[in-house]
């Protein structure tokens, strides 16, 4: 902040720092140069340089000091005259002439300009800010006010209207099964549910099991397939297993979609090896 040059001649604005409302947001600090500051104060005594801080504090927050000896005595704490003599001559008259007259420093009421022009400027940007969202929020309520009173006037105007019957939401129709006529089966469109679609799937599908006959509409085709599927698989044994197993656990042999149910049991019979590999696994376990 402290540069000192006693031939500099600089004139403040008028009108910048004097007004208490801005000098009250630059005063909370004030920027400390401290390379220039300790260069320039070399020359000043333990004694002059104490006071000669507190002038300048004083001036940064009371927009300047008294251009009396005795009130500037007072506020750093008691001033020898020659001491003064010194301090004096790094300070400059500002308004002079005026009630305003006062004491500063050149350099510090530069940097003093500079925070109230960027103060200044952040308050404009701020009520530019708050203008143009009230501006926005006005907007879109006029919009909402227009839109409602639209509507109210299309309601109040519609012949022989009822209005319990105009608040009533539309509702969809539900999604319906259609015949597909090549295969005969049904379509399951989306939206239709789990238990609807495996009873459709049942339905167009020959293949099916009970606990009294286990699997009928097996074809020799499905056999085929499946020997190709699953070679290591025993087709004719896992069959009997199968249905033994859904003869012990009736309450899992409920809307199944049997075709499934068979490939899924044949391919984890496949993954575990076959069943020749499951019987030699369960040997073993029996002997151990």
């Amino acid at each position: 902040m402290i540069l000192d040059s006693p031939g500099e001649e600089w004139i403040l604005p008028p009108g910048i720092l004097m007004e208490e409302d801005m000098a009250s947001q630059v005063q909370a600090y004030m920027p400390l140069y401290v390379s220039d500051f300790v260069v320039s104060t070399q020359s000043l005594t333990q004694s002059q340089l104490g006071a000669y801080i507190r002038l300048l504090c004083f001036a940064w927050s009371e927009g300047g000091l008294p251009n009396d000896y005795e009130a500037c005595s007072r506020i750093a704490g008691g001033i020898p005259k020659e001491d003064w003599a010194v301090i004096r001559k790094r300070l400059q008259v500002f308004d002079a002439g005026t009630s305003e007259e006062r004491l500063s420093h050149p350099r510090m009421e530069k940097v003093r300009v500079k925070a109230c022009r960027a103060y200044e400027s952040r308050v404009a940007g701020a009520e530019k800010a708050r203008r143009k969202r009230e501006d926005s929020d006005h907007q879109v309520d006029h919009q909402v006010d227009h839109q409602v009173d639209h509507q109210v006037d299309h309601q109040s105007h519609a012949p022989d209207a009822d209005d319990s019957l105009q608040l009533k939401p539309k509702l969809k129709p539900k999604p319906k099964l259609k015949l597909n006529s090549l295969e005969g089966s049904k379509e399951t469109p989306i939206g239709v549910s789990t238990a609807k679609r495996h009873k459709a799937a049942r339905r167009c599908d020959p293949l099916a099991w009970s606990p009294e006959s286990g699997w009928t509409g097996i074809t020799d085709k499905d056999r085929e397939e499946w020997g190709i599927a699953y070679p290591a698989v025993d087709l004719t044994q896992e069959m009997a297993a199968s249905s033994s197993w859904l003869r012990a656990n009736p309450k899992r042999a409920v809307n199944r979609v049997w075709r499934r149910f068979l490939h899924e049991w044949l391919a984890r019979v496949q993954g575990r090896g076959g069943t020749r590999r499951q019987a030699v696994t369960s040997e073993r376990r029996n002997c151990l």
